[in-house]
């Protein structure tokens, strides 16, 4: 097929977008395709007169014929063809680094379809596995650009591995991806954040269901913590590093920044080089500009509670949390659903469903997004008919699920040594996270012949959790309470709250001392004024997620509003427990669902040992009804622990009557109004509040 030079198509010696959206615009059959061929045949010796300008065209060409000429008319020897065409392209001088990078990745791509073609899937695996190794070794100095191409090769990578099969090569191409993805976010400036990792944000799930199967739990869950944290554990470090240095260390902290900004632009010179020779020259004061950054940080981590800054979570630091509290992690990816269970032993525990993707959980749950969504104005009747038809649809698999990574251990207990029935944490990620499953509790009968359930709480990542269990408990006088109450003026279009001034006043009688902003008091600067002074916080308010971009959760005050951000950023917080009683409290957040960005997340950043919130919208009765009962069966730590409190509470509400309710209003006048609103006409025996949309929104988070 290599014609002699006609006349050149104008198409084909453009830029390259406009040569791939020709190519691409052409019918997909052999008769086009070796058109297109023949064209960029013609073309090949224009490229030639010019190898630096058109050094891209040479690797479009050759990753045509890969991608596309070779499946459509079945000529394997093009792969020959393309290698030539690419090696062609990556000897051209005067190329910049990003480009060079991608004819680079090019060239591997085809070097691992060779070995496809030459000896089959296992010698693919091998030579895939290889290329990840190498490419892994030269992380650390990438730029943000060449490490975002890292990731985007190493997805595709995986993929082709898990097409045929190959679960270790594409274990070894995850791992490549989920790197890459880590220190991506780490050298991102910060304005940037937030779109590039909704780009990638499906990598930490894909990848750890890769893992799992390829037996690797262990690395599975490290790559599940790196993906529930890639913005929040940045912010978390960036306050404990400006608190922890300002003071006590600024010029270290003067270095670090100083350094940090000195590599980034010595990266970016040589990312921009075109030049072979002065690229390799400029890749010197790079490297040693990254050389100084790493001994300035290896010094901050030295600093008493600095020994995690900018460093990958662990196994261990997993394992140490299972000690105390079994973690279970639950997450949908394109190839499954899968719970991974870390046992106090340190030992695993995994399943998964093959047949229940991402995909299908997205478009399952979608018509409960849509109804929680601060744009629709849905009613709670639409929002209770979206939930019962995604749980219905959802609830058995997953419950299955969780029955076998969470009871298994009960069947052969001498094989999972120090499991016990109890609390166990969760950690869910992507879709599923917007549905209660701390509400598909497992239930057990215990030897003495009694049945429970076991009780699941969450935590947004290992590490939230861990800092939750560390922070020191209240200095503050015990049974403290700040509590934020039906602010006004409220918008027009917002309902009033009629039993949030009801709730604060009640709980606040169980309290020693108690600070109330109600009304007009209930602003942001008051709240955020008294809040390192109180043992627990208490908001009944409206709460939002982000309307507009990603970590944007907000509670509506008296004074407009106040975010997730300014509580996090601002305060550091002495509360052993923060009750949001507010809607949307807990619901993640709706452009990143698989990042901590929730507002209970982001009070347990900010120092709190619990968090109580709310995942939806909540029936003002029930919330008021569920807080008093919390607090009556946790009584400031005097009766049960927090986990077993928010859990028996929550059956509580699902268990009472109508007749209980009535006994209730007797004996607490104040609620009788309310109550006889919910309660008129209704049979005495009727669970008035067991539907899950009322008693399942109210979840648990923390230490």
């Amino acid at each position: 097929m290599n014609l002699p030079p006609d006349q050149v198509p104008a198409w084909a010696t453009g830029d390259v977008r406009t040569m791939r959206d020709y190519a691409r615009s052409r019918p997909q059959d052999p008769e086009n395709v070796e058109a297109v061929i023949r064209d960029l045949d013609r073309a090949v010796e224009a490229w030639r007169a010019d190898p630096a300008r058109f050094a891209e065209h040479f690797g479009f060409f050759a990753d045509y014929l890969m991608a596309t000429a070779v499946p459509v008319t079945g000529y394997p020897w093009l792969l020959d063809k393309a290698m030539a065409l690419q090696r062609e392209g990556a000897a051209a001088p005067a190329i910049t680094g990003e480009v060079a990078l991608r004819l680079e990745f090019l060239g591997r791509q085809l070097d691992i379809v060779v070995a496809t073609r030459d000896a089959g899937p296992a010698a693919m695996a091998t030579r895939l596995a290889s290329h990840c190794s190498a490419v892994q070794d030269r992380l650390i100095g990438m730029t943000s650009v060449q490490l975002g191409d890292v990731v985007r090769q190493a997805v595709l990578w995986m993929d082709q591995a898990v097409g045929v099969q190959e679960w270790s090569a594409a274990a070894s191409a995850g791992e490549l991806a989920a790197r890459a993805l880590w220190i991506l976010m780490a050298v991102t400036d910060a304005d940037l954040r937030l779109i590039t990792l909704a780009r990638f944000a499906a990598v930490p799930a894909d990848v750890a269901s890769v893992l799992l199967r390829a037996d690797r739990p262990d690395d599975a869950a490290v790559v599940l913590e790196i993906g529930r944290q890639h913005i929040t554990r940045g912010w978390r470090e960036t306050v404990d590093v400006d608190v922890a240095l300002r003071n006590e260390h600024p010029k270290l902290l003067t270095r670090f920044l100083s350094e940090t900004e000195s590599w980034r632009t010595a990266a970016d010179e040589v990312f921009s080089e075109t030049s072979p020779g002065r690229r390799r020259v400029a890749e010197e004061p790079a490297q040693a500009a990254l050389a100084q950054v790493a001994d300035t940080t290896a010094s901050i981590r030295r600093q008493p509670g600095l020994a995690y800054f900018q460093a990958l979570p662990s196994f261990a630091e997993i394992r140490e949390a299972a000690a105390e509290v079994p973690v279970c992690y639950v997450w949908s990816s394109q190839y499954d659903t899968a719970a991974l269970l870390v046992l106090p032993g340190g030992g695993t525990v995994q399943a998964w469903l093959p047949d229940l993707t991402s995909n299908t959980v997205t478009e399952i749950v979608n018509r409960w997004v849509c109804v929680l969504s601060p744009d629709e104005e849905s009613t709670s009747s639409e929002r209770e008919t979206a939930l019962t038809g995604t749980t219905v649809v959802l609830r058995p698999p997953v419950v299955t699920l969780l029955r076998k990574v969470l009871t298994g251990p009960l069947q052969s207990p001498s094989s999972y040594r120090g499991w016990r029935w109890g609390t166990v944490t969760l950690i869910v990620t992507g879709p599923l996270s917007y549905l209660p499953v701390h509400a598909w509790t497992p239930w057990a009968r215990q030897p003495d012949g009694t049945g429970h359930h076991m009780p699941l709480a969450y935590a947004p990542s290992i590490s939230q959790a861990m800092r939750a269990r560390r922070s020191p408990r209240p200095s503050t006088p015990p049974r403290r309470l700040l509590s934020l109450a039906d602010p006004e003026p409220r918008p027009a279009s917002r309902s009033s709250l009629h039993c949030a001034r009801l709730e604060s006043t009640l709980i606040a009688e169980t309290a020693h001392e108690a600070r109330l902003l109600h009304g007009t008091d209930a602003t942001a600067s008051a709240f955020l004024d008294f809040a390192p002074r109180y043992e627990v916080l208490h908001l009944a308010c409206h709460g939002m997620t982000g309307r507009d971009q990603p970590g944007g959760a907000y509670f509506e005050v008296a004074d407009g509003t106040l975010t997730a951000e300014e509580i996090f950023g601002t305060v550091e917080l002495n509360a052993a427990l923060v009750v949001l009683s507010a809607c949307r409290s807990g619901q993640p957040d709706r452009y990143l669902p698989s990042e901590a960005f929730d507002a209970a997340s982001l009070f347990l950043a900010a120092g709190a040992r619990a968090v109580v919130a709310t995942m939806w919208p909540v029936d003002d009765l029930a919330a008021t009804l569920f807080v008093c009962r919390l607090f009556q069966m946790w009584n400031w730590g005097e009766e049960m622990s927090l986990p077993e409190a928010v859990h028996n509470a929550r059956l509580w509400l699902k268990e009472v009557t109508v007749g209980q309710l009535r006994e209730l209003a007797s004996i607490e006048p104040r609620l009788a109004p309310a109550i006889r609103r919910y309660t008129r006409f209704q049979a005495p025996d009727l669970a008035r509040f067991g539907e899950p949309y009322y008693w399942a929104p109210f979840a648990y988070s923390g230490a």
